[in-house]
């Protein structure tokens, strides 16, 4: 009869490897999922984010108490629900995704590419392709509070 203990360790052995393993790169996996890069964000500027948004003007506006534009009023943004400006006709789209937050996250995927994020918006814009003008942008909503 042939002893099972040596292939029971080799099991735990590689049980313990795969769980060791995904300990380490599954962060990383996740971070580099989540599009927004925590060094690049803490490295933004938001004098260079306040000149990004100035092509945004021709639709949002960016004070407190000034009214929507074509698109919503951006102050405040950062945090919210999406789609949840009382005094905005959103998309049909947008109104689907009101369960999620403008956090940095959704903020960078939407500033990267608004319809490969929310298919179906409204919003007339290709998006910001290069990662540190949109933490820069992000970093200059955010002091919009």
């Amino acid at each position: 009869m042939r002893s099972t203990r040596p292939a029971i360790l080799a099991a735990v052995v590689g049980v313990v490897a795969i769980v060791a393993l995904a300990a380490v790169f599954l962060p990383r996996l996740r971070h580099h999922e989540m599009g927004a890069d925590n060094d690049m964000l803490a490295a933004a500027d938001v004098n260079q984010g306040r000149e990004i948004a100035q092509s945004c003007k021709n639709c949002h506006s960016f004070e407190r108490g000034e009214v929507n534009e074509i698109g919503p009023s951006l102050y405040g943004i950062v945090g919210a629900k999406i789609a949840s400006r009382k005094d905005f006709q959103y998309s049909y789209a947008l109104q689907q995704k009101g369960d999620l937050r403008w956090n940095v996250d959704n903020l960078d995927r939407w500033i990267r590419n608004p319809s490969g994020f929310i298919p179906g918006n409204r919003m007339i814009f290709n998006g910001l392709p290069d990662p540190q003008d949109r933490m820069d942008l992000i970093a200059y909503l955010m002091t919009l509070k």
